[in-house]
């Protein structure tokens, strides 16, 4: 199983094994982005289907 992270306009799931989520979550930290900076960036404002990013 691989590390699925499905993206809203709204937020983000990350949907995996424990170990991958925490490993994801640790690369996102060493950013000096914000969840909501994250999003944005990832998510096209004009869609509202949501994304899936492996």
């Amino acid at each position: 199983m691989s590390l699925e992270v499905n993206l809203s306009s709204s937020g983000f799931r990350l949907c995996g094994k424990a170990w991958q989520i925490r490993a994801y979550l640790r690369h996102l930290s060493r950013h000096s982005l914000t969840v909501q900076e994250f999003v944005t960036r990832q998510v096209h404002p004009i869609s509202n289907k949501n994304r899936t990013l492996v």
